[in-house]
This record gives C-alpha cells, structure tokens and sequence, in this order.
C-alpha cells in the first residue's frame, strides 16, 4: 500500500531579512575573495595560512549554497504581506528553512573558528 504523502509545511521569511542574509553573504564572499588573494601572495604554506584556509574556504563555500537556497526560494515568486505587521515576506518551503537553519549555524561556528585564530569577516 503506497504511503500518503506528507504534505510539506510552509513558512514565510521578511523581505528585509532575506535581503540581509543575501548582502551579508555577498559581502562576506567578496572579504574572503581579498583575504585569499592576500593568502596567495604570502604564501599559501605559511603556518597561520594553513591554518585559516579551511575556515575561509568553509565560510565561502556556507554562504554560497545560503545564497543558492535563498535565490532559488524567492526567485520571482510572490512575495505575501503580512496582515499583522505590514511586512512583506516570502514563503518558504519547509526542507529549505531547515536547509538554511542548518548552514547558517554552521557558518556561525566557522565565523567563530577564524575569530579565535584573528580573522575577521564578519560585516560591521
């Protein structure tokens, strides 16, 4: 007997924070673009290099597929206005959401990693 499908929750995300996760990671790729040319004409087997460039490529790689998921999510779809607030949000699959919950933690913990080994690219 086949299973029933279990249909698939929706959430909305605000414009505005989808807006902001987007220009962060933008961003943040273009930091780490410079930091890596800055790598590569060091040298990229100096000891503080090695041992950045895990959490460089790591970070770049996260906001990559946020960007890939969000982009993907909001494309030209229609965007619904919340009536409590005002706000326009976008509505989003429920796999996507645990997607992006799950990279944005990640990339958290690797923001962390070059923090303690003094890099920074966090946006100010």
């Amino acid at each position: 007997m086949p299973k029933k499908d279990k249909k698939e929750s929706l959430f909305t995300l605000s414009k505005d924070y989808v807006d902001e996760v987007l220009e962060e990671a933008a961003e943040q790729n273009e930091l780490l673009s410079e930091l890596l040319e800055g790598f590569f004409e060091s040298g990229i087997g100096e000891p503080h290099i090695a041992h950045a460039l895990p959490y460089v490529m790591e970070v770049s790689w996260l906001n990559h597929c946020i960007m890939e998921i969000l982009e993907r999510e909001v494309g030209d779809k229609i965007m619904h206005t919340n009536k409590s607030t005002g706000e326009k949000e976008h509505i989003i699959m429920e796999a996507s959401i645990y997607q992006l919950q799950a990279l944005l933690i990640a990339k958290h913990q690797a923001n962390l990693g070059l923090t303690r080994i003094s890099y920074s690219v966090s946006m100010h």
